[in-house]
């Protein structure tokens, strides 16, 4: 398999060739995700991204949505490099200096789409790196890159995503998207630590620190 080094670069997907967003939903869209950002207290952010996802679902359920451009719109969005898949995260931070995530990931099938609203459980998830999640139960994060695996018939899609964790603590996520079965998958024991098996790499660090993560595809065996 591929091999992941830990350095970190920001990639901004390249824009597809279709309809732009709306006018007027992209300035709302852009508002709303600004407004997260800007509001006085948890009740003001919690506000605007509610309003985040209904605007953007507004969008994702319309027949152009795997080639709708969000050229100007600040969210977090990888694409599938084979049309598979458009995944759109964003994060709330609270009061207390940790974070919500929240995000939408649009899936086309061959009669059409389907949308699913991504639920941050990470309180709940003892032990990321052995679980087995899914849309409803999702170890939060904002995804900057996505690389497809080939493992016989079956694509994995590996995820590197940011996740701002405490007002001491960040992490970065190595994730899997796996689309195979009724209901799209979050991890996949594809890697080994120790001689054990792992469905994603969790990589813990101060906040006052720095660590890169990015794929080379130069390492590939």
């Amino acid at each position: 398999m591929a091999r992941l080094h830990a350095l970190l670069f920001f990639l901004l997907p390249p824009l597809l060739h279709g309809q732009a967003v709306p006018p007027a939903a992209h300035s709302e869209l852009v508002l709303a995700l600004q407004a997260i950002g800007t509001a006085a207290n948890d009740a003001g952010r919690d506000s605007a991204s509610q309003r985040v996802k209904q605007l953007l679902g507004d969008v994702l359920r319309s027949d152009s949505a795997m080639q709708a451009r969000f050229a100007g719109v600040p969210i977090t969005r990888v694409d599938a490099p084979d049309g598979a898949f458009r995944l759109f995260t964003w994060n709330v931070e609270q009061a207390d200096g940790t974070f919500r995530y929240e995000g939408a990931l649009l899936v086309a099938h061959n009669n059409g789409t389907e949308l699913y609203e991504l639920q941050d459980k990470t309180g709940q998830i003892a032990r990321p790196e052995s679980a087995q999640l899914n849309p409803g139960n999702w170890y939060g994060a904002l995804y900057y890159e996505v690389v497809p695996v080939k493992d016989g018939r079956k694509t994995y899609y590996t995820l590197l995503g940011w996740k701002g964790h405490s007002q001491v603590e960040t992490r970065k996520v190595i994730d899997v998207l796996y689309l195979s079965g009724p209901t799209p998958r979050f991890g996949a024991p594809l890697f080994t630590t120790d001689n054990k098996r792992q469905s994603r790499k969790v990589y813990a660090y101060t906040a006052a620190g720095k660590m890169l993560l990015r794929w080379e595809p130069a390492y590939k065996s």
